[in-house]
């Protein structure tokens, strides 16, 4: 008490305060410079080019300015320039079997209990509420959707279904802002054809899969201005950004595939990132600028 009451009146018009109080402009000059230095080397800075897995440079987990959601960076970093026109929701979207086909995803995905899953696009939340039950009580199931109407629908079903296990993320149409290290799947469930920028989204999710985790997507085999992404350049376009394929199924009766990728060793700075060109069979990397 008796020191705020000095300070007090050491603020006040022709009081002088005590010797021991008073800085020298020399000596604050040379804290500044020394806590300056500290805080540089001390706090985190987010350097996310071309890190391998597990590698410890990702920003860590809750740092203000780094952040563990993996905050937007495309506009900040160059992507290369799709050479495809992504579709708006709707038009050709409809599935004519849709129950069958979300069947066969799920056992082509080989989920287990106890599993932490992304639905990534998840909508109104059709696979989401397929999911839930199948990582069970001690899964997680992450929900994102960029539209915030449709979020609040979903929240509504996961609160009136009593889906105890989901939560919901807003995230963007250039990243889902998934937490790093955390999944071991991301689904991708006929929305990839709907995405402005593959090789940003992509490489925004490379770092959210835990080692061995998996990207599954489910698309139609055709061209993208027919709400679809031929297989070709799928493949192109997880390879450019550093996924590989490890399982690839056509759904019989179908022109539905099932897509499933790992994370290479090394995730591509996006300078080095080669967009892919759409061809009638053939997708291939042309030099990215």
């Amino acid at each position: 008490m008796e020191q705020a009451v000095i300070g007090q009146a050491a603020q006040g018009e022709g009081v002088t305060p005590p010797r021991s109080w008073r800085v020298r402009p020399a000596w604050a000059a040379s804290a500044l410079v020394v806590i300056g230095a500290l805080g540089w080397a001390l706090w985190p800075h987010c350097t996310v080019e071309g890190e391998g897995k597990g590698s410890g440079r990702l920003s860590q987990l809750w740092w203000p300015g780094c952040g563990a959601w993996n905050r937007p960076v495309t506009g900040d970093l160059s992507f290369p320039t799709p050479a495809r026109q992504p579709q708006a929701p709707g038009g050709d979207d409809s599935i004519p079997n849709r129950e069958a086909e979300a069947r066969l995803a799920m056992q082509l995905a080989e989920l287990k209990p106890g599993m932490t899953v992304a639905d990534v696009g998840a909508g109104e939340g059709y696979y989401t509420r397929l999911l839930a039950p199948m990582v069970g009580p001690k899964g997680r199931v992450l929900a994102e959707d960029i539209d915030e109407t449709v979020l609040r629908k979903l929240g509504l079903l996961v609160q009136n279904e009593k889906l105890d296990n989901v939560a919901i993320r807003h995230g963007t149409d250039t990243n889902p802002r998934l937490p790093k290290d955390s999944f071991d799947r991301v689904f991708l469930i006929h929305m990839y054809h709907e995405v402005k920028q593959p090789y940003g989204f992509l490489w925004n999710i490379w770092p959210a899969l835990k080692p061995g985790g998996k990207v599954v997507i489910v698309d139609r085999d055709q061209p993208t201005g027919r709400h679809g992404v031929p297989r070709n350049l799928l493949q192109c376009e997880l390879r450019a950004s550093g996924f590989r394929n490890t399982k690839s199924v056509l759904i019989p009766g179908t022109n539905v595939y099932y897509a499933e990728f790992q994370t290479q060793e090394m995730r591509p700075k996006p300078s080095q990132i080669a967009a892919c060109q759409e061809g009638p069979s053939v997708a291939s990397s042309v030099p990215a600028g």
